[in-house]
């Protein structure tokens, strides 16, 4: 598990060792490309119209999937990712779903209809997320956007569909009298969190010395567009996910039930999250120097989604709470093993809970608790 491999945070955190990820570390030849492993089963995919989301439900229906939410915020997009999807597997149930990951109403609903209409529930893959070039706050909750929806609404969602799966769970261990394996439920991490500010404990300390000066929470210094960067704020909104993944995992959910996890797809220039968000600088060598950097590094879109496949498919109970990149169990970065990083990490936690407290949030989880 993660919480064992602080000896390897040194190498993982270096430029060697992401460029040896992603040219020498190879996809497992034993990974299967088709098949029926997931045969009677339902997935749950957020983002799921384009890139890494679409192509990991591609190869979920492609090992035999019954049914797939393609959940998405644009439900034409959806629905033309879903025509692609049907006419490949035309076996398949392929259903377009909306959510929209910056608002908590949609999050609410998108659980309730889960809850509602769905016999059973797998797999979850939460896919979802947003890179933004410029500071922009959320107009509905007030947050800036980054934060907003690739941490608090993933920890939202995920927070409301772990009892459904659960639920679903024991219902078809009751009705086949039969111990089915469990459900997994992975996030969508990035290996930047080895480069995180956050990593660096006199980050932290500014941090707290900030909430002495009178701002009220993290949460709230994360909100001021002062020295906005957005490689700063996509990966601060990864650490704190892993952050959540690994406590959520540990303290609240048997993975006998449910596997939890964390899951690196790797750099990959088909991927399309950041299509919204980032755009060339006016700095034309910066911008060709950014495109060589990329396109020298990048992965197929098919490799890089096999690690949710792999992390679903192959990867138990050793995986739960942990980092999974490159098809195996990783470090979690710095920050999650030092002292002061785990007493920030604390604070971020209640100060999480305390931002979802409208849904009851701390009931669902000590609902869960093992």
């Amino acid at each position: 598990m993660s919480k064992d491999l602080e000896a390897g945070v040194q190498w993982e955190s270096s430029m060697l060792a992401f460029m040896h990820r992603q040219l020498r570390v190879k996809q497992p030849a034993s990974t299967p490309k088709s098949g029926t492993q997931f045969a009677s089963q339902t997935a749950i995919v957020t983002g799921s119209n384009v890139g890494l989301g679409f192509e990991s439900s591609r190869q979920l229906l492609a090992l035999g999937l019954s049914t797939l939410i393609v959940a998405v915020r644009c439900v034409p997009k959806g629905e033309a990712a879903a025509s692609a999807l049907r006419t490949e597997f035309p076996d398949a149930d392929v259903r377009v779903w909306i959510l929209d990951m910056a608002s908590y109403d949609s999050i609410t609903a998108f659980a309730r209809r889960c809850d509602k209409e769905l016999d059973r529930l797998d797999i979850v893959i939460l896919n979802a997320g947003v890179a933004m070039n410029d500071f922009q706050i959320s107009s509905v909750t007030g947050h800036e956007l980054v934060l907003q929806v690739n941490y608090l609404s993933t920890a939202l969602l995920a927070i409301l569909l772990l009892p459904i799966v659960r639920k679903r769970r024991e219902r078809l261990n009751r009705a086949d009298d039969a111990q089915l394996p469990p459900a997994r439920l992975s996030f969508a991490g990035s290996d930047t969190v080895y480069w995180s500010v956050l990593n660096n404990p006199r980050t932290i300390q500014n941090l707290l010395n900030q909430l002495g000066d009178g701002r009220a929470s993290f949460l709230e210094q994360f909100d001021q567009p002062e020295g906005y960067n957005m490689d700063i704020a996509y990966q601060r909104s990864k650490v704190l996910l892993l952050a959540f993944v690994a406590r959520l995992a540990e303290e609240y959910v048997n993975p006998d039930e449910v596997v939890v996890n964390c899951v690196n797809p790797g750099l990959s220039t088909e991927s399309t999250f950041l299509r919204d968000g980032v755009k060339p600088t006016k700095n034309w060598l910066l911008n060709r120097l950014s495109e060589l950097f990329l396109n020298a590094f990048s992965r197929p879109i098919a490799v890089a989604a096999s690690n949710y496949i792999d992390a679903i498919l192959w990867k138990g109970k050793e995986s739960h709470g942990s980092f999974v990149s490159d098809w195996a169990i990783k470090p979690y970065p710095a920050i999650g093993y030092s002292k002061e990083g785990q007493a920030f990490l604390a604070k971020i936690w209640d100060e999480t809970l305390g931002e979802l407290k409208f849904v009851g949030v701390e009931s669902i989880l000590n609902g869960m608790k093992k």
